[in-house]
């Protein structure tokens, strides 16, 4: 590593036998697990008696028209505190394992240098300096962006309690202040700031391709028509892991998803091939086990194990990438035409490059091979 320098802000293990430990997953679909057990049953208990309260008046007395607005207002209300509490959570999150993250693109660049013939060092020493230099700016963001949106929090917390308190009120007292916090509520809510979405460029490693090129294969597919149980799907669930059973989406594969297997099959050796994958999204691509392919609908397999894989998902307005084993995502852009994937049979090692970028995407670490490995893609739609 000479003349790279240190890493970001601490020791790496991904490379040296240990796999990181990341809780990504649950974010791509939205999902959150970080969320206390407490403060969810907080939230449920005065969801459902305020609801109740406000309801069974309704019943009881007949409800005017501007008070059934008002009841079906304090519901979106409550929703959208909770909405913005996993939010929270999740840029929470973010914030908390950004370091770790860094350091990971770090020591894969660093270590893709080393592999190259001719070792650039005022290229690497550029590169690597110019990451770590995004990583800290990015890793302030993200401490800013988290301090603002728990002070809005605060805010919204606050009006809560005051809801809660309010279930004890006379009933037109009841109403009347309901209206008055569901105002203020409003306000405070078009002017919520939103999660940072990170991005973490690198730069170009110069010959990346040409090196690669060596070992270039050209791989056959074969296609399936995909469906609601099919590879995909399962990925997407395993992304939820950690959630409620009640919070877990349900996919519905639709006419134009595929899946997609390569004829070739891999025991040793060095591999390269590419994917062109344009502007579209839902897709995954990479390696994997045999037994993910002989593996019939009913067969339980343990989350991801045995998949090598870079996939992208659009999550509401934008795409978020991600590789597995372990499940993380990848704060960088989405590539924006082919991506080559280097299987390193040997070295237990999965690559993927930006082809255009000519820049490591990310390299999954001591993969779990259990050959013969087969290539594979495929493609969703919901």
């Amino acid at each position: 590593t000479t003349g790279c320098g240190p890493s970001f802000l601490g020791p790496v293990s991904a490379f040296s036998g240990k796999k990181p430990k990341f809780l990504p997953a649950a974010h791509i679909v939205h999902c959150q697990k970080s969320q206390s057990l407490g403060e969810k049953k907080k939230f449920g208990a005065v969801d459902k008696s305020l609801l109740h309260l406000l309801f069974w008046n309704s019943q009881e007395h007949g409800t005017p028209r501007h008070c059934e607005g008002q009841l079906r207002n304090t519901g979106t209300f409550l929703a959208k505190i909770q909405e913005y509490q996993r939010k929270l959570n999740e840029e929470s999150r973010k914030t908390n394992q950004w370091i770790d993250y860094v350091n990971l693109r770090l020591e894969a660049i660093r270590a893709e240098y080393q592999k190259m013939p001719a070792f650039h060092h005022e290229e690497v020493k550029q590169n690597l300096e110019m990451l770590k230099k995004k990583g800290k700016e990015i890793f302030h963001r993200l401490h800013l962006s988290k301090a603002k949106m728990a002070h809005r929090m605060e805010i919204l917390r606050g009006m809560y309690e005051e809801l809660n308190e309010m279930c004890h009120k006379p009933d037109v007292e009841l109403l009347q202040a309901f209206g008055d916090i569901l105002h203020r509520s409003e306000s405070v809510l078009l002017h919520m700031p939103q999660p940072l979405n990170p991005e973490l460029s690198a730069g170009p490693i110069t010959g990346l391709r040409d090196r690669l090129n060596q070992f270039r294969v050209h791989i056959t597919l074969y296609h399936e028509e995909a469906n609601s149980d099919i590879f995909l799907y399962e990925i997407l669930r395993s992304m939820c892991i950690g959630c409620d059973h009640q919070d877990v989406p349900y996919f519905t594969a639709t006419p134009g998803s595929f899946l997609a297997w390569g004829a070739q099959t891999f025991t040793s050796g060095k591999y390269y091939w590419e994917v062109h994958v344009g502007d579209s999204w839902n897709w995954a691509f990479g390696v994997c086990n045999m037994y993910w392919k002989e593996k019939n609908q009913n067969e339980k397999i343990d989350g991801e194990e045995g998949l090598f894989l870079l996939g992208c998902v659009k999550n509401d307005i934008q795409c978020s990438l991600f590789t597995t084993s372990p499940l993380m995502l990848q704060y960088i852009p989405k590539p924006s035409s082919r991506v080559g994937l280097f299987l390193d049979c040997e070295a237990k090692t999965v690559s993927f490059v930006d082809v255009n970028q000519s820049s490591l995407i990310y390299t999954i670490p001591n993969c779990s091979f259990s050959p013969p490995l087969r290539p594979i893609f495929c493609c969703i739609h919901f």
